[in-house]
């Protein structure tokens, strides 16, 4: 494994991260560890699978294509009925 050393931090950040790894009973090197490892874990990119993750589940009946449908038709609608107005 890698090690990587971070120079020059501010005092109040270090405290501030200490105080976070006391609350959720970690040494500060497990934080910090879980910290960066968090913040790089969906850097690829692959936004499929992050869909795939936090899909919600399907609605038995539920079109969605034809919700989306009537939004559209209330719009141009209300566009049509805005335009007729002015004139």
């Amino acid at each position: 494994m890698a090690q990587v050393i971070i120079r020059n931090l501010e005092t109040q950040t270090v405290e501030r991260l200490k105080a976070r790894a006391r609350r959720r009973h970690h040494s500060l090197e497990a934080e910090l560890r879980e910290l960066l490892n968090e913040s790089v874990a969906g850097d690829e990119g692959d936004f499929i699978t992050w869909a795939r993750e936090h899909r919600l589940p399907r609605i038995p009946g539920f079109d969605a294509a034809s919700v989306v449908r009537e939004g559209r038709a209330a719009r141009l609608e209300a566009l049509d009925d805005a335009v007729r107005r002015r004139r």
